[in-house]
């Protein structure tokens, strides 16, 4: 994953890309520990400020119908996807930006609760009251289990 298309300044990746019915599908992660810029880009889709995507590839099939002055891309070599201000297709869009970081305190996990397990902000507050001194939240993998956990639950009425 780049940003803005330029290969000097990757930002993430991919945990899935794969196509689906409407078209190229990522699940993605930006490296923000280590990249300045995936912090940056992460704060401002966060606030929905840039929010497009774009792909760069090489076309290795396509069809044009000169009647309609329509080209049909049929095969693509995928070379790179990117955080763009103004993505070319208005319909490539991020959808969701969820947080990934280190909690390292109790209005983080707050935070964490609301924004990514959809508790409201009492809620939110009421559970991290109530387990934030019995977890390490600052170890990888309590954070990872913790949004397994979110995700598993965010279909079910508590």
């Amino acid at each position: 994953m780049l940003w803005q298309h330029r290969a000097g300044e990757p930002i993430g990746g991919s945990d899935v890309l794969e196509e689906d019915e409407k078209g190229l599908f990522t699940e993605g992660f930006l490296m923000q520990d280590v990249i300045p810029r995936a912090k940056e880009a992460h704060a401002l889709m966060k606030r929905r400020v840039v929010r497009g995507l774009s792909i760069g590839y090489y076309v290795e099939a396509d069809s044009w119908n000169e009647k309609e002055r329509l080209r049909t891309l049929i095969k693509l070599d995928l070379v790179e996807y990117s955080i763009v201000t103004f993505p070319a297709n208005q319909l490539a869009m991020v959808d969701e930006v969820k947080a990934a970081q280190r909690l390292k305190t109790i209005r983080e996990f707050e935070d964490f609760l609301r924004d990514v397990g959809g508790f409201s902000a009492q809620r939110a507050k009421a559970i991290a009251s109530a387990g934030w001194g019995s977890v390490d939240a600052a170890r990888d993998e309590t954070v990872e289990a913790m949004q397994k956990t979110l995700e598993a639950l965010s279909g079910f009425k508590l």
